[in-house]
């Protein structure tokens, strides 16, 4: 009550579409970062199919490790895309000058880029 309010000159997304757009960053993030492991092991199971027993141990071993392996280039691939892409549909191509949080909506639409950090800390 004591401070005057400013209303923002663009739409100002509301809290419950932050909270969403947290957790489902969050989520995704968790499935890309299973991706190699989950796809690696589809893989081997298509490879060996139901005759798994007649194959050695060092295959059964080395077959899902190496299918596991080839993956991750494939999911950090997929992890660039999505960061180069996410960043150039909600924030634009950056231009130099200062965005006042009342004026622009660049500093909401950057707190969105920023809050899919989850997925650019791929392990």
């Amino acid at each position: 009550q004591g401070g005057r309010r400013i209303e923002a000159t663009y739409t100002v997304l509301p809290e419950w579409f932050h909270i969403a757009w947290s957790t489902a960053s969050i989520c995704w993030a968790c499935i890309v970062t299973k991706l190699p492991l989950v796809s690696g092991l589809m893989l081997a199971h298509l490879c060996f199919s139901e005759d798994w027993q007649s194959h050695s141990v060092a295959s059964a071993l080395l077959v899902p490790s190496a299918f596991i392996v080839l993956m991750y280039p494939v999911a950090l691939s997929i992890v660039l895309c999505m960061d180069i892409g996410s960043k150039w549909v909600i924030i634009g191509r950056r231009r130099p000058g200062s965005y006042a949080w009342d004026s622009s909506s660049y500093c909401q639409r950057w707190q969105l880029y920023l809050s899919l950090a989850p997925l650019r800390s791929f392990e």
